[in-house]
């Protein structure tokens, strides 16, 4: 097959990227040949220079791709990214990508099995998209200045991983997080929620992002800011009658335990969960939590320790309470009435700094308070 001029133009070296193929079906040891749409273009191997991927277009990645050597991959809006079962999209250390679409154009990673674009293999069999379809786009330590706006992410997640990893630096805003699949369980391993940040830097932003139908809608380092702009519910048919959806596990994973500088946890839609593990105020950190938001913990080891020089901002409306407590901020666990919470659940708040008490504090079915 020969590769259009045109389109090798639009990449970086030592990608390689093959065009469509209008040819009929063929049949090679009994292997069907894909027959892929005409605004395809596959996508496998390694980008190493800055490259821009077109609006109009589908980008299939049938392979992992890797964006390394300090490149730039530029996706512009209305640009739509598709995977196969085994495929994901590493940024690496040094590498950027750029993804803002609009609220017209948004961009979209998602499933080859989706139809967004059109049928992109046209000679596969007519099955639909589902969780866990493709695995996902992980961003890695030492890459900085990543831009995505206005991204859908959908149906992926397969094998337990987030389908946006975020360990390098940058800004999410205005995205959607839906129908992915991921961990039920992230705190076994501190990823695998739909979206995973463990920047502990304050390096990277989550703004006016929807997440729905996933298991665990976010995890993020503690010492990660988070605003109120973000939902964790969306009403798909626009009537408010009808419930809204949301995600299995309603809440946010807290993976990283020290805090340094100034943080602030300001969601309220949803409860911040600690599972086994501290959060440390170090000296001269402040944390502060809304008023009327809530940490729900589980396990001896889950709690806050407040160092000699540490600040600890919250009021009477804040609530600390158990995991299993569906008073507040309804059933986090999904489990009903199996499970009801219980002195000891977690451990508590200890305070070193010069006042020995918490004064406005609510704290429930803790060992120490």
């Amino acid at each position: 097959m020969t590769v259009p001029i045109s389109f090798l133009a639009l990449f970086g070296a030592g990608m390689l990227v093959l065009s469509c193929d209008l040819n009929l079906n063929s049949t090679q040891n009994g292997v069907i040949t894909p027959h892929y749409a005409d605004n395809v273009t596959v996508v496998s191997g390694e980008i190493t220079s800055s490259t821009t991927w077109l609006e109009g277009r589908v980008y299939y990645l049938d392979d992992p791709v890797y964006v390394s050597n300090g490149a730039t991959l530029t996706i512009e809006p209305g640009t739509i990214v598709k995977f196969s079962a085994d495929a994901h999209l590493h940024i690496e250390n040094g590498a950027t990508i750029v993804a803002n679409g609009t609220a017209s154009k948004p961009i979209y990673f998602t499933s080859i099995r989706d139809n967004i674009g059109g049928d992109s293999i046209t000679n596969d069999d007519p099955t639909g998209p589902a969780m866990g379809d493709w695995k996902q786009v992980w961003i890695i330590v030492g890459s900085n200045s990543n831009q995505l706006s206005y991204c859908h992410f959908r149906y992926g997640g397969k094998e337990n991983v987030s389908v946006l990893h975020v360990d390098g630096k940058g800004s999410i805003d205005h995205c959607f997080v839906y129908y992915n699949l991921g961990r039920d369980d992230p705190w076994n391993d501190d990823t695998g929620a739909a979206l995973t940040i463990t920047d502990t830097s304050h390096g990277v932003t989550l703004t006016n992002t929807v997440f729905y139908e996933n298991r665990w809608p976010l995890s993020m380092a503690a010492n990660m800011n988070l605003d109120n702009s973000n939902s964790f519910s969306y009403d798909a048919d626009n009537n408010p009658a009808t419930p809204a959806l949301t995600n299995y596990f309603q809440g946010i994973h807290l993976i990283d335990g020290e805090i340094t500088g100034t943080t602030s946890w300001n969601e309220t839609e949803v409860p911040y969960c600690l599972f086994n593990n501290l959060v440390y105020i170090n000296n001269g950190a402040s944390l502060s939590i809304a008023t009327a938001g809530a940490v729900k913990s589980s396990g001896s080891g889950a709690g806050f320790f407040i160092e000699s020089g540490g600040t600890f901002n919250n009021t009477s409306s804040t609530r600390f309470t158990s995991y299993r407590d569906d008073t507040v901020i309804g059933d986090t666990n999904r489990d009903g009435s199996v499970t009801q919470p219980t002195t000891g659940d977690w451990y508590g708040i200890r305070d070193f700094t010069a006042n020995a008490y918490r004064t406005g504090a609510n704290i429930t079915y803790a060992a120490n308070n």
